[in-house]
Formats: C-alpha cells, sequence, structure tokens
C-alpha cells in the first residue's frame, strides 16, 4: 500500500484467509534467535510468547515444541490464545514446557491481563 494518502488508505479492505497459519515456521525462527541470543549473552533467560487464534494447519507442535526445549535451556514458554473457546493446540504447545502457561484472551482486557501476568512472571527471574 503506498502511502498516497490517509483517505486512500481508509478506503482499502485487507483480506485475511482463516485457517492459514503455519506455526512451524515461527517456531523455528524463533530456535534460530534463541541460538543467537544465547552465543551473545548465555546469562540470558530464553522467553517465548506466541500468540494465536490456534487455527493452524501444520498440525499439532508439542514435539516441535519439546526440540525446542532441549535447544534453549531453561526456556520459559507463554502462549496466548485470542477469541473465543480455547486451543487445544496452544495448550498442549504451553504443556510441553516445563512451568508453561497458556492464557485465553477473548477481548482486549484478557489480552492486557495476559500482558500483565507475564510481565510479572519477568520480574520474578
Amino acid at each position: 500500500l503506498r502511502l498516497a494518502s490517509l483517505q486512500e488508505a481508509s478506503r482499502r479492505v485487507l483480506e485475511m484467509k482463516p485457517g492459514g497459519t503455519l506455526f512451524k515456521p515461527a517456531l523455528t525462527r524463533a530456535s534460530t534467535l534463541f541460538l543467537e541470543g544465547s552465543m551473545q549473552a548465555p546469562e540470558l533467560v530464553p522467553m517465548l510468547v506466541f500468540m494465536s487464534d490456534g487455527a493452524n494447519t501444520d498440525g499439532g507442535m508439542s514435539p516441535t515444541m519439546s526440540k525446542l526445549c532441549e535447544e534453549a535451556a531453561g526456556l520459559q514458554c507463554h502462549t496466548i490464545f485470542f477469541g473465543t473457546g480455547g486451543s487445544t493446540r496452544l495448550r498442549k504447545m504451553a504443556a510441553a514446557v516445563v512451568g508453561g502457561k497458556y492464557h485465553l484472551s477473548i477481548g482486549g482486557v484478557e489480552l492486557q491481563h495476559a500482558f500483565e501476568a507475564i510481565a510479572a512472571d519477568l520480574t520474578a527471574l
């Protein structure tokens, strides 16, 4: 979208196709970043905050999460589902990490509370 004018931008309709999310590429990238971070600052604790509507198309991620835990020692994991009903896949992702936490966020207030809980965990380190 070219930045011709705010009026033109406001008339644009952005389309989103539901159910097309792939979790594995994001987790693979996180793994790479955790490895780089551990080499540059080994004293830091790796943390993954993974948000989704839970509608991924690449299957369960528990094996990928287990591998991520092996690669990123001490990994802290928070998964946040936004929407109604919850997500079994995001629950299982959090459960695959020792101490992993799953947060349900139906709206903005719950999302704020989820981030406040995550921030509180950071100060506990």
